[in-house]
Formats: structure tokens, C-alpha cells, sequence
């Protein structure tokens, strides 16, 4: 027979044995679905070398500009960050970019075999119900 507390204490060990397992099964999934992205955007990078280039571009909602000849050219490799207040113009600067919406005047150019992975603002293309991983896989996967 055990002394007081063994029982118990092995149990326990017993638990955290099956967590660790556990763990590690969902860590292998998780990187199975990482490789899976990796791969996909190796693929895209060989795309040309232009991603965006926009000339002369404006934009106005109800008289308001948002856009006005905006001027810029974005190259594979290259980061890009949007900032600003409220109202602006990024998301739809973005949209422009994106083909989502049309110009008003100037020329917008999407380079070759591009493959975007965008979240709105509003996140609705985001599963509350997965992790961040499977939600960046999903998207790498278009």
C-alpha cells in the first residue's frame, strides 16, 4: 500500500503526462498547417517584381477626397503601414489597391500571380472559433 499523498500525486502526473502529449500532438498539427502557408507564399514571391504601382490616383466620397493624386509603387519585399485617424482614407486607399473599388482618375497597376492576405477592418473574415494560425493559414490558402 502507498503511503498518503503518493496515489494522488500520481495522478496528477498521470494529467500533466496526457496534457504534454496533448501539446505536442496540437503543436505537429499546427505545424503541418505553418509548412502548408510557408509553401504557399514561396509560391507567390515568385511573382513579378511590381506588386501595386498607382499614378494620379483620386478618390472622393460625397465631394470628400479622400485619395488625391496619390503616387506610389510598392515592390515584392517591400513593407508597407497605413496610418492615420479615423476616416481618412486607409481602408479604402487599401480598397483602391486592391481592385475593390474604382478610382475616380489615375491608374492603378496589380502585379503578376499576386496572392493577397488581407483582414478588414471589421475582421469579418476572421473564425472566432480558431486560432490565429488556422485563421492565417485559411487566408494564405486563396
Amino acid at each position: 500500500m502507498d503511503p498518503p499523498g503518493i496515489k494522488a500525486r500520481r495522478t496528477r502526473n498521470e494529467g500533466r503526462v496526457r496534457a504534454l502529449k496533448a501539446m505536442r500532438r496540437e503543436r505537429g498539427e499546427r505545424r503541418e498547417v505553418m509548412g502548408t502557408a510557408k509553401m504557399q507564399v514561396e509560391e507567390a514571391s515568385r511573382s513579378g517584381k511590381i506588386v501595386f504601382e498607382m499614378e494620379d490616383v483620386c478618390y472622393q466620397v460625397d465631394g470628400k477626397q479622400l485619395v488625391k493624386d496619390f503616387s506610389a509603387q510598392v515592390l515584392r519585399g517591400d513593407k508597407i503601414a497605413l496610418i492615420g485617424p479615423n476616416g481618412c482614407g486607409k481602408t479604402t486607399l487599401l480598397k483602391l489597391m486592391l481592385g475593390q473599388l474604382q478610382a475616380d482618375s489615375g491608374r492603378i497597376h496589380v502585379g503578376t500571380k499576386l496572392e493577397v492576405a488581407y483582414f478588414d477592418q471589421h475582421r469579418a473574415e476572421l473564425d472566432p472559433d480558431k486560432t490565429v494560425m488556422d485563421n492565417l493559414a485559411k487566408v494564405s490558402k486563396r
